[in-house]
């Protein structure tokens, strides 16, 4: 059996993982193929003036053992990473509970968070992962479930950080994530006593943890497939065909960890498989790197409508690096967000993005 030719679709963070279990596991015939030319998917940390922005994950807590596991293995080194900041219109910067306080009031985000909780407590199944079995409510949008249960202040308030964190729109996104990651969040800051000294990111971006594992892997970039054949499906002569780059291969077991929307592009899909993966829906979520001066923000936020083709802007702050240094709070981690005003509320998108603009105060 470990003799089997498999293939993986995609060197995401699934793909992966998936081959580096196998090689571990005796498999010595595991071959990645990727389209783009770079290992990581959504996983993504771009370079500006030597400065590494994330463009998927942000940052890991401490109970991310799996990921930390991973990186004291392949001795990918880490950095402690502050916890979000916001920066006011003012140009002012502050921590995130500071400045939600200071913008909702403890009355209205106590009375929010009491209805949440009340809220989550009924369905103490959604620390766990999955997302079915669930009430059809928590399926609607965020915007939608706040205001029927009651905690609007709180959404609205946390609704920047699901967005930076790739969670989608306020008004769009089904509420269920949004209200997993507060869970998430605020269960592990309860047990830390904090959030700050509990965050980690990675001194070359978060890509890089998987370009390390890349390197010990048989991973083949820029190598699209673009057909896939199946034979004697059920059978033990069942075999694989796939083209990528004009060239066949055969294999015997394939792993497909591309987004599943996409499968149809090469795969030769069932009908039940059609119909199933063509009930996901996504949605676009862009990043933004700015290069700005603090004094120059309230000009970028602004102009930028008129700049990028986007509906609405949600302030993520490029400066933010661990290489800028904070007189409060010290060494920043790769990505800050903020809010500037209640008009501008968010921008979202995938696949990783970046777009730059750099602004000065003589431009404003």
């Amino acid at each position: 059996m470990k003799d089997q030719r498999i293939a993986v679709v995609g060197a995401g963070a699934a793909g992966l993982t998936a081959a580096q279990e196998l090689k571990k596991r005796g498999y010595q015939h595991t071959t990645v193929f990727e389209k783009e030319e770079a290992v990581g998917g959504k996983v993504s940390t771009y370079f500006l003036d030597g400065k590494p922005y994330e463009l998927g994950a942000i940052w890991a807590t401490t109970d991310y053992r799996t990921v930390h596991a991973l990186s004291d293995e392949l001795a990918v080194p880490r950095f402690a990473a502050q916890p979000l900041a916001m920066m006011t219109a003012q140009g002012k910067i502050t921590d995130l509970l500071t400045f939600i306080l200071k913008e909702y009031g403890f009355s209205s985000l106590a009375r929010d968070s009491l209805h949440f909780w009340t809220l989550g407590l009924r369905h103490s199944r959604i620390k766990k992962p999955g997302f079915s079995g669930y009430p059809p409510d928590f399926f609607l949008s965020l915007d939608e479930l706040a205001r029927k249960y009651r905690f609007g202040a709180l959404a609205y308030a946390m609704a920047p950080t699901m967005s930076a964190c790739g969670y989608g729109y306020y008004e769009q996104a089904p509420a269920l994530y949004w209200m997993k990651l507060m869970v998430l969040l605020f269960t592990f800051a309860l047990r830390s006593g904090g959030l700050r000294g509990q965050l980690r990111s990675f001194d070359n971006g978060f890509q890089s943890l998987w370009q390390e594992v890349a390197k010990g892997l048989d991973v083949r970039t820029g190598s699209p497939v673009t057909s896939m054949k199946r034979s004697a499906r059920g059978t033990a002569a069942a075999k694989i065909e796939l083209t990528v780059n004009g060239g066949t291969h055969v294999f015997d077991k394939i792993i497909v960890t591309v987004p599943l929307e996409t499968a149809h592009e090469f795969m030769d899909l069932s009908v039940m498989e059609r119909t199933l993966f063509g009930k996901i829906r996504t949605l676009q979520y862009v990043v933004t790197v700015v290069d700005a001066d603090s004094e120059a923000h309230v000009a970028f936020t602004r102009n930028i409508k008129r700049s990028i083709p986007c509906a609405r802007i949600c302030w993520k702050s490029a400066f933010a690096s661990k290489k800028c240094i904070c007189k409060r709070f010290g060494a920043i981690s790769p990505m800050w967000l903020g809010r500037i005003s209640k008009t501008a509320i968010t921008t979202s998108s995938s696949p990783c993005r970046a777009i730059e603009a750099r602004i000065t105060p003589a431009a404003s």
